[in-house]
């Protein structure tokens, strides 16, 4: 699998958990008439949710996707379904304790050949308002990771990421820009050499809202590195996504987009693939 199927899941499932707002919690002030509101319920301070991207085809070719583990865009004929399940516990309104299940559905378009791969599941602690003043706020993930996946089970004893999410709602217009990083540090099974010691992703992010339910997206991935401890430092192709994302409801949102590579040796139409972006909150 290329690395951006590893990067834009990973934004995925923070866009989702960007979503999880705290509407299910009682509101703890009190009236002119020092009405008494009750705490909330267990329910209420659970957190589920569920997210999805789909890595789907080129546009001028639906039996291939479009790989980007190097500035080539090389095709495959490999498309995806990645799922992810998080449940939680809400500390605060705007602060929570979350898991994860993810799994990834990978078709092989030629022989429609279908395969289940199980991701590593993680434990996290999140603060949608770790920093906010005003129009600017910041968001904040640590997690602590498993080795579940094949290629971690013997590999791998532990990830520590941390996750920053920071976004800028530009006064008197719709207009939302943010960044995204992250840095993941493993901690590895003796002389391993098929997994990075680290990972730095860096981010940029638009959000214009035309419509109160209905938004233009822009996203790119601008520095995506994995480190190998006495190996160079190298950066993956760069994506660029636009799209629209459609709230059907408050809890359901759909986000179709294209990828393609402009700073490839050979950018072309074959080489823009088709995705969608899916995410539900159920609590």
């Amino acid at each position: 699998m290329s690395k951006k199927y590893i990067i834009a899941k990973s934004l995925a499932s923070l866009a989702l958990l960007g979503a999880l707002g705290s509407s299910a919690f009682a509101n703890p002030t009190s009236t002119a008439k020092t009405k008494v509101v009750p705490p909330p319920s267990l329910i209420d301070s659970l957190t589920l949710a569920y997210a999805a991207q789909y890595f789907g085809p080129s546009i001028t070719n639906p039996t291939y996707a479009t790989s980007d583990a190097t500035n080539d865009g090389n095709l495959t004929d490999t498309q995806n379904l990645d799922n992810t399940f998080l449940g939680g516990y809400k500390l605060t309104p705007h602060s929570e304790i979350l898991g994860n299940f993810r799994f990834v559905l990978e078709t092989y378009t030629k022989n429609q050949v279908q395969d289940l791969k199980i991701r590593d599941p993680w434990i996290s602690y999140r603060d949608r308002k770790f920093y906010s003043n005003g129009p600017f706020n910041v968001n904040l993930d640590v997690r602590l990771i498993f080795p579940v996946a094949p290629n971690s089970r013997g590999n791998l004893n532990t990830g520590i990421r941390s996750t920053q999410i920071a976004t800028y709602s530009v006064p008197s217009t719709r207009l939302t820009l943010g960044t995204f990083t992250f840095v993941r540090a493993n901690v590895l099974r003796g002389d391993v050499t098929g997994l990075p010691n680290a990972s730095f992703n860096f981010s940029s992010f638009a959000n214009y809202q035309m419509l109160p339910t209905v938004g233009a997206t822009l996203w790119s991935d601008i520095v995506q590195i994995d480190y190998w401890f006495g190996n160079d430092i190298e950066n993956y192709a760069i994506p660029v996504s636009p799209g629209v994302n459609w709230d059907v409801t408050p809890n359901f949102s759909l986000n179709p987009m294209l990828t393609f590579y402009p700073f490839a040796n050979e950018p072309s139409w074959e080489k823009t693939t088709i995705g969608l972006f899916i995410s539900a909150r159920i609590l």
